[in-house]
């Protein structure tokens, strides 16, 4: 398209995939998540090559006494520049692009039969990873 060549962005995602998928019930009488459930999320940066980056995303929900869940994806990301800018990118934009896939996969996982589905809140996902570079 014309007008557009030169607005592309320095981070290009080259595609996605589903590392750990898995949902383990503890107790088959309860149907939900309660509040006191343990939830913690990760992300991990690897190097591919010159300008390759996988960035790995996960959740973790460990309902003792209900069910044990684990969301994990990596995406596989391209950067054009060499820069500060590049470096920033990868640290935030690509989590950022990652976490509606790992919202969708922890839904899905969860909408069985008998069981409330499991829906993550719209989250400031710069906030949620800040200090962790």
């Amino acid at each position: 398209m014309k007008g557009i060549e030169n607005k592309k962005s320095s981070l290009q995602l080259e595609k996605i995939i589903v590392e750990d998928l898995s949902f383990k019930r503890i107790n088959n009488e309860k149907s939900k998540i309660d509040n006191n459930s343990e939830i913690s999320f990760s992300k991990q940066l690897n190097q591919i090559d010159e300008s390759l980056y996988k960035v790995t995303v996960g959740v973790h929900i460990n309902s003792n006494d209900v069910c044990n869940i684990k969301v994990t994806m990596a995406g596989f990301f391209r950067v054009e520049v060499d820069s500060a800018i590049g470096k920033s990118l990868l640290l935030t934009n690509t989590v950022a692009i990652l976490f509606p896939y790992i919202r969708s996969q922890l839904t899905l996982l969860t909408s069985q039969p008998g069981f409330d589905s499991v829906i993550l809140p719209v989250m400031n996902i710069n906030a949620l990873f800040a200090g962790e570079e």
